[in-house]
Order: C-alpha cells, then structure tokens, then sequence
C-alpha cells in the first residue's frame, strides 16, 4: 500500500519515478506525510526551487530536514554564499568540506552558528 502511495505522490510531482525508485529503494520505508512531503515544501517553497532537481539528486528526499537540509540552506542565507548552487554540491560534502568549500567559512564558524541559531550542536 505504501508503494503505492509514494509512487503515486512522485507522479504528482511530475518527477522520473524509475530514476529515483532505482536510486532511493529505502523511499518505500518513508512517510509521505512526515518525511517526503515537508522536505518538498520546504524544497519548493523555501528555497524557491523546482521538484525536478530531486531527479539530479534522489538521496534528497533522505537526507534530514532538520539536521542537514535546513541548517546547510540557512547557513549559505546567513553567510550570503552559493545559495543557489546544486543540492547535491550542498548536501554531499560532510559539514567540514560544507563549511569550507561551499559556504566559504570554517568547519567552526558553521558549527557555532548551527548550534546558536538552530540548537543543534552534534555533526551530521
């Protein structure tokens, strides 16, 4: 029942269901309503991006919210850095390569930030 429904809600959002079903098999064991859905709002509608960048990068809809996708987001918000630069060379890279590579900072001041702002202190 729940391939169902999560097939039917990437149809919905007109994404290449194969591509990302072949790359993400373990989105079968997500809650539509408590894991993929906010991810897509907050992709969409926080960061003002299309559903279709979930197909360069399925392993999107698996990565956290909250401990990876909003604080890295965020962080290039605050820091005024690489905000549109590809989800994948936001999100891959651990927290010190983020910090330095993407975000133009240190592993410190990403980490300091994160632990103030968002209260979350341990690594990703």
């Amino acid at each position: 029942e729940n391939m169902k429904g999560t097939v039917a809600y990437l149809e919905d959002l007109s994404v290449d269901v194969t591509k990302v079903v072949n790359t993400l098999p373990a989105i079968f064991g997500c809650s539509i309503e408590k894991n993929l859905h906010p991810k897509v709002v907050f992709l969409t509608q926080e960061m003002g991006r299309s559903t279709s960048e979930i197909e360069t990068l399925p392993a999107f809809l698996a990565y956290s919210l909250h401990s990876r996708i909003e604080p890295r987001y965020r962080y290039l918000q605050h820091v005024d850095h690489n905000t549109g630069c590809s989800l994948s060379y936001m999100l891959t890279p651990g927290d010190e390569k983020f910090a330095r590579v993407v975000a133009g900072t240190s592993l410190e001041e990403y980490m300091t930030w994160r632990s103030k702002e968002l209260g979350i202190a341990l690594a990703s």
